[in-house]
């Protein structure tokens, strides 16, 4: 246990330890109300994120077991018919609205979900990964989105002096793992099969759809603080707030780590009750 949960969890710590690194750095050589712009573009990732991947990231670690067919195909169809109706939206929205919050809908705000379907492939991968023990999968892939995109992102945003160089680092992130792993994802996946809507498909959509107000009023407790500061100050008070709250809030990733590791073991385990209140008292220690 303690050899695998060093392997998840120094991985898992590292990754969001670059992802802290991104956001600390980016002040660096970004004006401050470029990087408020960089502050709001994070909370609509995060939020929007969560929506889209309709709770299948907690599906797959709670019923890739007892699922009775393979399960990840399924996820990430939803995912990806998620994605299709939030951007029509998009593209109808643009024809009556240019901006929001001061982003432009086309390109930025399009391109952003588009990142987005690619960041949430990669986070579904993960999750099959720890559901199924694998951790070499799980450590190539977590690693190389992590370090391609803190390099993509700090590369976008010094050579444009943009806040909106973010968008791009993380498109170029995305497409990045998409093609490093195409022939892991694709061997799950089949396009023919995107729009056809059976039972499985099914329970798992209304198995995650609770599960999308769950993390959705964690994710606006995280970060409607930024559109109002936005709202009621301006981009560079904004910029001023994003820094400082990056820096109070990268504690968190020292729980997300431990959880990488036993989150799925709690599910794996949790019809064994000795082993799993074994499990839940490891989870508590590491965690404090």
């Amino acid at each position: 246990m303690f050899k695998k949960f060093f392997s998840y969890a120094g991985i898992e710590g590292f990754a969001k330890g670059l992802n802290w690194l991104t956001i600390a750095l980016l002040p660096l050589f970004l004006p401050t109300e470029e990087y408020g712009t960089v502050g709001l573009l994070v909370a609509i990732e995060g939020v929007m994120s969560t929506v889209l991947t309709l709770g299948q990231g907690r599906a797959i670690l709670r019923h890739t077991i007892t699922f009775k067919e393979k399960m990840l195909p399924y996820a990430l169809r939803l995912n990806i018919l998620s994605v299709l109706v939030v951007f029509i939206a998009c593209l109808i929205v643009s024809l009556f609205r240019n901006e929001i919050l001061g982003i432009a809908f086309f390109p930025h705000l399009l391109i952003l979900f588009i990142s987005l379907l690619f960041y949430n492939v990669s986070g579904l991968m993960i999750s099959y990964a720890l559901a199924i023990d694998n951790p070499t999968f799980f450590r190539n892939s977590r690693l190389w989105y992590a370090v391609v995109k803190v390099v993509a992102v700090l590369g976008s945003c010094f050579l444009t002096k943009s806040g909106l160089g973010y968008i791009y680092g993380s498109l170029i992130a995305g497409v990045v793992f998409i093609l490093l792993f195409h022939k892991e994802i694709f061997r799950h996946f089949e396009l023919s099969k995107l729009l056809v809507f059976d039972k499985n498909l099914k329970f798992l959509f209304f198995f995650g759809l609770p599960l999308i107000f769950h993390a959705l009023s964690g994710n606006i407790l995280s970060y409607a603080d930024r559109f109002f500061v936005e709202g009621f100050l301006n981009k560079s008070q904004l910029g001023i707030y994003t820094f400082a709250y990056s820096l109070g809030s990268s504690i968190f990733f020292f729980y997300g780590s431990v959880a990488t590791y036993f989150e799925p073991l709690v599910y794996k385990f949790s019809a064994e009750r000795e082993r799993y209140q074994t499990i839940l008292k490891f989870y508590l220690t590491f965690v404090l």
